[in-house]
Order: C-alpha cells, then structure tokens, then sequence
C-alpha cells in the first residue's frame, strides 16, 4: 500500500498568495495608508492651517511580510520641530499618534483582501 501526498494543492495555494500579495494587498495597504493620512492630518495641531493643509499623498514605500514601510509628506518646513519638539517646546508626534487610530482600519482592509483572494 502506497501512500503520498499532492503537492497540486499546496502549490496553487502559493500562487494564490503570491497573486494577493502583488494586487489585492497593494490595493489594502494604499487605502490603510490612506486612512493613516487621514488621520494624522486630523491630528495635526492647527494655529494657522498651513501644517494640517500641507500634507501629500502617502506613499508606500516597501511591503514585507512582517512590515508596511510608509512615507508621508508634510510641506511645512517646521513639521519636524512640531513633531519632534525643540528645547523651548515639547514634541507632539501627530504622525506616530495617528497609527492606533488607523491599525484596525489597515488591519481589516488586509484581511478581507486575503479572504478575497482565497475564495
């Protein structure tokens, strides 16, 4: 009696994956980034408007399987002082507050995309 195993399966699992990992992921992480944006323009404290009105698109800059490496612009000149504070003045990272806001959201967008690929 003979017994093996069908690797069929296993390999079209693989091409599914490596399929979601290309498009469908690429897509969820723009929109998670997006909304990581979103929220840290909300975040951003607000004297004259010029800082939470300066902000680009964010752009994703590396994708791993552990990690999700993301840019995002600010065209304000004085945003690194706001965000990492001075000696006259404490810092206030409204871009790094912004990612509890946005986890669940980005965490959710990847899910259904994998379950997507998977049916």
């Amino acid at each position: 009696m003979a017994s093996g195993l069908d690797l069929t399966e296993l390999r079209q699992l693989q091409s599914r994956i490596d399929g979601l990992h290309t498009s469908k992921l690429t897509g969820a992480t723009t929109k998670g980034t997006d909304r990581f944006a979103e929220a840290a323009q909300r975040n951003a404290p607000v004297l004259t408007g010029r800082l939470r009105g300066g902000f680009g698109a964010p752009r994703v800059v590396s994708v791993s399987d552990t990690q999700i490496e993301v840019e995002v612009s600010i065209d304000a000149h004085y945003a690194k002082y706001v965000i990492h504070g001075t000696r006259h003045m404490a810092p206030r990272d409204f871009v790094r507050d912004a990612w509890p806001q946005s986890e669940r959201e980005l965490t959710r967008l990847l899910s259904e995309a994998f379950e997507q690929a998977m049916r």
